[in-house]
């Protein structure tokens, strides 16, 4: 029942919103494999910028860098397989993520079941079916759903080879684990220090227990991570080097700010299970949600103190405040020194979500004998999340691209031009336009003599269209000034269609 809801919320609205940028341009071009298109010197033809077919595997990793430094090729790699069996609609690209989130509530409920019993193993499920920051990632095309399966393959790996006794189980989970934590961090890098949680956790339990045998099985294991992941390693290294070009997480902000900023592990908490793009009058999914994050430490809290209960039960409880806090520690820790805000971005953290979604549903369990309470929490925390799941089904949660191309199929005259700023927006427009269009991709960066000089070369003197979004906007100051402003289109999410007449 729990996996038909997760994969209903998953699969309702599937094509709703259109590709955004990190969708139809990034995820694109590393799962294409094909050399990046020069978008940003277009000579004003009619074109029709469409992605080849998926190239060669060897393509993929050959150009997959080009767009962004920073990302691992798992799920490029993936992704480009899949395309070849399914195509490249939003619908088929789309379900590859979907697919990934509902093995990875299949896999969060087998494996609560296995650990914490059936009712804990249920609200498991529940939640992470239910939460709106699980659904948005759930139907992404990017990596973040296989990030969060992968993340449970790894831990299921590792707490089966810690519990084996026979030489063959610890030999197939030593192979599992070494599989899936290098594919965990294959898919994104910030997912290092989850396998460095399980690691660190894997360590102290085989000293305090005095099991050299383990801890011989588990440096097995970390040594196959390592030859696994060796062919990758010199794109990990590059990516290092590189992450100084990550502006979107830097902090300027002063030293004693980044330190106090750890409040931001309990906020992550809370978001997994609501989301960040929520209206306030949907207010009550962060109170709902707060709650259960409070009942499910305190339960977590009681355990970890609790002194007769058995080693095994002491275990989980011990792994789930690893898998919880020990990423986030080192993040912020890392964030302190090369002044940066990872910690502030929940999705980046993805890998964490499952213990989240474990320690709420022991905050649920807890309350189980007190039925009029945990009902009224989960009906209340359910048609918060049904609320949200609705209006998101009604209201772009994205630039609205689709209605873009409409918009200019139905206003442009006969060999109008358009101007497109940002240029890389054009990879999202003209995956929903219908014919060719005479185009030129311009970004402000370009400067105000080269934008002036390619508008009056390429506008024919008539008039021009211009389609601009969020940074996009700063060309309007460098625009030749015989051109005026004429009918303006507003749409969502900071997108304006614009039209400029020659005076």
């Amino acid at each position: 029942m729990v996996f038909s809801l997760d994969l209903g919320l998953r699969t309702s609205a599937l094509t709703f919103d259109s590709l955004y940028l990190d969708e139809a341009y990034q995820s694109m071009y590393e799962s294409t494999g094909q050399g990046l298109a020069k978008l940003g010197v277009l000579d004003g033809k009619a074109i029709l910028f469409r992605f080849d077919e998926p190239h060669s595997i060897g393509d993929v990793l050959k150009h997959f860098r080009e767009v962004d430094p920073l990302c691992p090729p798992l799920y490029g790699i993936l992704l480009n397989r899949w395309r070849l069996v399914f195509g490249s609609s939003d619908f088929a690209l789309r379900s590859f993520s979907l697919v990934c989130s509902a093995l990875a509530n299949a896999a969060l409920m087998a494996i609560t079941f296995a650990l914490f019993g059936p009712e804990t193993a249920l609200f498991a499920g529940l939640l992470q079916a239910l939460s709106p920051f699980d659904r948005t990632y759930g139907q992404e095309v990017r990596m973040y759903s296989l990030e969060l399966l992968l993340s449970l393959a790894s831990t299921t790996a590792l707490l089966w080879l810690l519990r084996a006794k026979e030489t063959w189980k610890r030999a197939t989970a030593s192979a599992l684990y070494a599989v899936s934590a290098c594919g965990l961090i294959n898919t994104h890098y910030v997912a290092i220090f989850t396998v460095a949680a399980q690691a660190l956790y894997g360590l102290v339990l085989c000293i305090k227990r005095k099991d050299w045998h383990l801890l011989g099985w588990l440096c097995l294991s970390g040594v196959l991570t390592l030859v696994l992941w060796l062919p990758c390693f010199e794109l990990f290294r590059k990516a290092a080097g590189a992450r100084n070009e990550g502006f979107y997480v830097q902090n300027t902000a002063p030293v004693i700010s980044r330190v106090i900023n750890l409040w931001r592990m309990a906020f992550n908490w809370v978001s997994f299970l609501t989301g960040t793009r929520i209206p306030a009058y949907f207010a009550t999914i962060f109170g709902a949600a707060g709650i259960m994050v409070a009942l499910g430490v305190k339960q977590l809290v009681a355990g970890l103190r609790e002194r007769n209960q058995p080693p095994e039960r002491s275990m989980l409880n011990w792994y789930l405040v690893s898998w919880l806090v020990v990423p986030p520690v080192l993040i912020w820790i890392l964030d302190i020194v090369e002044c940066r805000q990872v910690l502030n971005v929940s999705r980046y953290l993805i890998a964490t979500a499952p213990a989240v979604y474990i320690v709420c549903a022991l905050g649920l369990k807890s309350l189980v004998r007190n039925r009029k309470v945990c009902s009224a929490l989960l009906l209340v925390y359910a048609a918060s999340c049904l609320a949200v799941d609705v209006h998101h089904q009604l209201v772009p949660q994205r630039r609205p691209w689709k209605l873009v191309a409409q918009k200019l199929e139905e206003m442009l005259h006969a060999n109008e031009l358009v101007v497109v700023s940002e240029w890389y927006e054009i990879a999202s427009l003209d995956r929903y336009l219908q014919h060719p269009l005479r185009q030129i991709g311009l970004s402000a960066e370009m400067g105000k003599t080269y934008i002036q000089s390619q508008i009056e070369q390429h506008a024919n003197a008539q008039s021009f269209v211009l389609v601009s979004a969020g940074e996009g906007h700063a060309i309007k100051t460098m625009l030749p000034p015989e051109y005026k402003q004429g009918a303006q289109i507003r749409l969502s999410h900071d997108v304006i269609v614009t039209e400029y007449k020659h005076r």
